[in-house]
């Protein structure tokens, strides 16, 4: 999987989104209890996880980027947490148990770009699932891509800002149709008083899916699909358009 979130993308990730938004938040808790145990791959600065580990829930998570499991470690401090935290990424995370509920947040599933590394992936996911357990992740569809749309754009640029630091996020980003895959060549740059003091440049690619293909991926990887939806309030997804799919997984 490629690395992603230097240290610029990660304070940048951490000052547009500071907390976990409230509708997928509840999404992933309403298929919990505090009976459970839960994990969360891929899980970046902890916005979501930490939620569960301040209400009391047992979870664990990992990310292969060093700088956000640093910034979730430092949001750690005060709180009380027993359980697994690695920075690592699928191949590398070995639990000793398996989970009653697994959940990849905020689409970070469609970060796995690789057809083989999509289904090697799933195959993880469902071999640490307990035999009745669920797993939810979402994934963007190539719908605006499907009528013949520019498949290269100037990205709007964005800044975000705390106290005398400010972090200008500028890019570009073009879609290969043969392999439904974005390249977005992005550029952080730190200004601190209104001086540039530090630049980096970040490589982000995404995937998007075609009508039924994520489908075979689980199909494959010994999954099956129990529900899916257009949004985390719980819109069934019937083959409408829809940017993004949020799919439940079980066993097979």
């Amino acid at each position: 999987m490629n690395t992603y979130y230097g240290s610029l993308c990660s304070l940048f990730y951490d000052l547009s989104k500071p907390t976990a938004p409230t509708d997928e938040l509840n999404f992933y808790m309403s298929y919990v209890n505090k009976d459970m145990s839960i994990l969360e791959p891929m899980c970046g600065s902890g916005r979501f996880m930490l939620e569960f580990i301040q209400n009391g829930y047992d979870i664990d998570g990992f990310d292969i980027s060093e700088e956000m499991i640093t910034r979730f470690q430092e949001k750690l401090e005060g709180n009380h947490y027993n359980g697994i935290l690695q920075r690592c990424e699928f191949s590398t995370f070995h639990p000793n148990k398996l989970y009653d509920f697994i959940f990849i947040a905020a689409g970070s599933f469609s970060l796995i770009t690789d057809h083989e590394q999509i289904l090697l992936y799933l195959t993880y996911l469902k071999n640490w699932l307990q035999p009745n357990g669920k797993i939810a992740l979402t994934v963007f569809t190539n719908i605006e891509y499907r009528n013949g749309q520019p498949t290269e754009a100037v990205d709007t640029p964005r800044t975000v800002q705390q106290q005398s630091i400010e972090i200008q996020l500028t890019g570009s980003t073009s879609y290969n149709p043969i392999n439904g895959v974005t390249h977005s060549k992005m550029t952080y740059d730190l200004f601190e008083n209104g001086i540039k003091t530090k630049s980096e440049n970040e490589d982000f690619y995404v995937k998007y899916y075609q009508p039924n293909e994520f489908e075979a991926f689980a199909a494959k990887a010994g999954l099956q699909i129990e529900s899916s939806f257009i949004d985390y309030n719980k819109t069934p997804f019937a083959e409408q358009d829809s940017d993004a799919v949020v799919y439940v997984l079980t066993r097979s």
